[in-house]
This record gives structure tokens, C-alpha cells and sequence, in this order.
């Protein structure tokens, strides 16, 4: 029994790593929302401005985790730093497209990322022995939910855009985080704030990566409109 249960058991360094993480990808949740409101409030002015301070607190999320392998406690200020810079850079988007960020509007969308997020560690922690299993079954849940959220977008009935933009963001920063709970219950040994570290740049880069191809897409129709052929088009 004894060989039994420690072979389908998840051992307690790596449960309290997968619960660091867990709790890293929450509180990334927590603050990807307010600082998303707040942004798109201030920095109204232009649609880059969340983007490049987004950028600027990434930078300081890079010094300190290069710093972090002699003060573990900046890791988790890289995790912060890049939490917020994530709502920066999303902030630009609600700025572009002139979508209300009413807090009481969008808070149904923090729901589908934390329920998924929820149920992925209850799974990896009740099922260690079938690891891959729970892996795929719960990825193809954030896969559905993001396809919804998609579906929602681009439904030009559905009066609640804001709400599923705001889920379709939140998806990836918690399936990212889920992905890394998985990873770091086989490989135990990688230091569980380093690895949420590591998660954090990876939403960033994901969450920036695009807003910046719809600002640029943006920036790029306008400049067609000075030549005279796509004038004509639309007038046909």
C-alpha cells in the first residue's frame, strides 16, 4: 500500500509548487481587471500609451527577474510588475476601439478563467497519476471557452463585446498559468516563483503581441485612406 500511494500521490514539494503557481496565476487575474479600468481611464490620450507603459513594466519585470536567483522575493515582484503591465497593454485596446470598462459590465468575464483555472488544479492535484489526461480534457475546455469568447466578438448581435474581449484575455493568462502547473509537477525541482515568473512573461508577450496587431491594423487602414484608389473604391 505503501508503494502504491506514494507512486499515485503528488508529493508535497510539488503540491505546495503547484499551489504557488495556482495562487501567481489568481492574484495575475485580481490585478489584470482594475489596472485594465484604471489604465484605459488615464490613458485616454492615445492608444499606444497603455501599450508602452506596459512595456516600461515589463522592462522592470526583467531586471528583477535576472535578479531573482539570489532574492526569490523578486520573482514574485516580477510577477506584479508584468501583472499590471498586462492590463496596461490591454487597457489600449479598449482605448482603440472606445468600449466602456464599467466595472460592474466586466466582471463576468474574470469568471470562465478563474472557474477553469480552478478546476485544473483541483484535477492535477486529485489525479497526479493522469497527468496528461487532465491536461488535454482541460485545455480543450479553454479552447472552447476561448472559441465562444471569439464567437462572441465577432457576433455583431451580441451587445456584450466588452465582456467577452475582456474573458478571451483572461483565458489566456489562466490557461498559460494551468500549463505551467502541469509542467512543474514533473519537474519539481524548477523553483515554483520562478516558473510563475516565467508564465507572467509569457501572458505579456501573448497578451501585447495582440493588441499591438490590431492597433497596427488600425494605423495601417487610416494611412490607406490618403490614397485616392481606395477612395474611389468606397465611393463604388
Amino acid at each position: 500500500m505503501n508503494v502504491m500511494e506514494r507512486r499515485y500521490s503528488v508529493p508535497d514539494w510539488s503540491r505546495s509548487g503547484i499551489m504557488i503557481v495556482f495562487f501567481s496565476g489568481f492574484i495575475s487575474l485580481l490585478i489584470l481587471f482594475p489596472v485594465t479600468v484604471i489604465a484605459t481611464k488615464l490613458l485616454c490620450a492615445s492608444c499606444w500609451y497603455g501599450v508602452l507603459c506596459g512595456f516600461l513594466f515589463m522592462l522592470a519585470a526583467l531586471i528583477c527577474h535576472r535578479n531573482g536567483v539570489h532574492y526569490r522575493l523578486l520573482y514574485a515582484c516580477s510577477l506584479l510588475l508584468n501583472a499590471i503591465g498586462n492590463g496596461l497593454s490591454l487597457s489600449s485596446l479598449y482605448v482603440y476601439e472606445s468600449m466602456s470598462t464599467d466595472v460592474g459590465r466586466n466582471i463576468p468575464g474574470f469568471l470562465p478563467a478563474a472557474s477553469l483555472l480552478l478546476i485544473g488544479i483541483l484535477l492535477l492535484l486529485l489525479f497526479p497519476q493522469r497527468k496528461k489526461a487532465v491536461v488535454l480534457g482541460v485545455s480543450v475546455l479553454f479552447f472552447i471557452a476561448l472559441g465562444a469568447c471569439v464567437f462572441g466578438i465577432l457576433d455583431t448581435t451580441v451587445n456584450s463585446g466588452v465582456v467577452w474581449r475582456f474573458s478571451a484575455f483572461a483565458l489566456i493568462l489562466a490557461v498559460m498559468f494551468f500549463l505551467t502547473m502541469a509542467s512543474l509537477s514533473a519537474h519539481s525541482e524548477f523553483p515554483a516563483l520562478r516558473a510563475a515568473s516565467f508564465a507572467s512573461f509569457g501572458v505579456y508577450l501573448l497578451i501585447t503581441s495582440i493588441v499591438i496587431a490590431v492597433l497596427s491594423e488600425g494605423e495601417l487602414l487610416d494611412c490607406l485612406d490618403i490614397f485616392p484608389w481606395r477612395d474611389r473604391k468606397n465611393k463604388q
